[in-house]
């Protein structure tokens, strides 16, 4: 008896806009959004491939299949290039016309870096009303195609968004299809 090869995977087509990612299914949607993890946990702390599959809760076959393009091979390991342009919705916070959070369509792992920076920093905020690490994101603005989102700073409205209940920290990426 000889042994088979392993069929190869094909990877998943780069997800650029708003319809390739609903074109996905919600299992995909999910494995996909676990190598993204895995792919930010390698650029943030400068993992292996495999330890940080393994600790997103995937396969490094699969982070390839799914985040393809944020990766390159050197040599025989994988590595995590700097940055990368998949597309991920996110939540976002907006203070007009009135204060709520809507979801935006986040183009590529540098904004995607900025608001998850962004988030830390009103998190903080909201359990220990320190505001100076909000400091770095005033006057600043998300600019997604031809809008520009303004990072809402204003304690008051902030205050607004967490009597609101609105103010969520268990899930910045948010998949609205399901």
């Amino acid at each position: 008896m000889t042994p088979t090869a392993p069929r190869p995977t094909r990877p998943i087509p780069p997800i650029h806009t708003a319809t390739d990612l609903a074109h996905l299914t919600p299992t995909q949607r999910a494995t996909r959004e676990r190598a993204l993890e895995a792919t930010a946990l390698s650029r943030r702390e400068h993992r292996p491939l495999t330890e940080a599959a393994h600790r997103a809760g995937t396969t490094p076959t699969t982070v390839r299949r799914y985040a393809r393009s944020a990766w390159r091979r050197k040599g025989r390991t994988w590595a995590p290039t700097a940055r990368d342009s998949q597309l991920r919705r996110m939540r976002f916070p907006v203070a007009e016309p009135t204060p709520d959070i809507v979801y935006v369509d986040v183009p590529n792992s540098r904004a995607a870096s900025a608001v998850g920076r962004y988030w830390d920093a009103v998190r903080l905020w909201a359990r220990t009303g320190d505001a100076s690490a909000l400091v770095a994101s005033r006057g600043k603005a998300l600019r997604i195609g031809d809008r520009r989102l303004p990072y809402v700073t204003d304690e008051d409205v902030l205050h607004d968004l967490a009597d609101a209940g609105v103010l969520s920290f268990d899930v910045l990426y948010q998949d609205v299809w399901t």
